[in-house]
């Protein structure tokens, strides 16, 4: 701690009681700090039956990692409006220093929130392939950059049926129900705003060939939830996730590697925990 710093007339004991507060912020930070290299650490992890195992134990490195994104956001609006108010302190210049520091080295970290988001949008997808029975038409699932796609090897249908309609509205729903079912901030009750996207091929589907398109629209949304929310599921989900943003690419035999070895540990586990 400085002593003898300067600060403007009139004003020193608010000034050292947002300093105080400033010293608040910076050991939150650090605090933070210590949490996102465990949840990098937990996510290093390649193993699923690793992962699986801290997840019984009550782990779940994903929720660390959100947690600390959205606090650390949050952190850091907080010390720029503090900072701001006592630039012209000694103490709070270096404490600004470390902050800046710290957040340079935080951007720096190598999992990316955002892009596992992208990871969970595609494994929806490719869940509710496999849920519809599709997934021998799956040919690979990928993410490059900021984005992602699920190839298909099914061949456009001039007039499908009510049933292959629904089926593919329900998988264009499930990367979007995925992510919201994994924390992520998602309006499952918007309507499309571009000519692409999934958003605009369910849609566009719905008034093509269905009769009652509003209203079948989210029944059929309410239906990929109601496939998607099981807890065997979603751990079908983050396996696959996990497994894209480790190798970028997956193909159909890849896909189904990883799906017997999170049937497999979920059978573990139920015996485990049965009586």
């Amino acid at each position: 701690m400085m002593t003898g710093a300067k600060a403007h007339p009139g004003h020193g004991s608010r000034t050292e009681t947002q300093i105080e507060r400033l010293r608040q912020t910076a050991m939150k930070y650090r605090r933070l700090m210590e949490r996102e290299r465990e949840a990098k650490a937990l996510f290093a992890i390649t193993d699923p039956r690793r992962i699986a195992k801290l997840r019984r134990e009550g782990i779940n490195p994903f929720d660390i990692q959100v947690h600390c994104d959205r606090d650390e956001e949050r952190l850091w609006y907080r010390h720029l409006r503090l900072y701001r108010r006592l630039w012209f302190h000694p103490e709070a210049l270096a404490i600004h220093a470390e902050f800046l520091a710290l957040a340079k080295q935080w951007k720096g970290r190598e999992f990316d929130v955002d892009l596992y988001r992208v990871a969970v949008h595609e494994a929806g997808h490719a869940i509710m392939a496999v849920l519809l029975n599709q997934l021998d038409e799956v040919k690979h699932m990928a993410i490059r950059g900021s984005g992602g796609h699920v190839v298909m090897m099914k061949p456009p249908e001039p007039r499908p049926s009510r049933q292959q309609v629904e089926q593919d509205i329900m998988f264009s729903w499930g990367g979007d129900v995925a992510v919201s079912l994994f924390g992520y901030p998602v309006d499952l009750d918007a309507r499309p705003v571009r000519t692409r996207g999934d958003r605009a091929q369910i849609f566009s589907l719905a008034r093509k060939h269905l009769d009652e398109p509003e209203k079948s629209i989210w029944k059929l949304r309410d239906q990929t939830m109601r496939m998607l929310a099981p807890k065997k599921v979603r751990g079908q989900i983050q396996a696959l996730a996990l497994a894209l943003l480790r190798e970028g690419k997956l193909n159909r035999s890849e896909i189904k590697v990883i799906l017997n070895e999170s049937q497999a540990q979920h059978e573990v586990r139920k015996r485990a925990t049965s009586p």
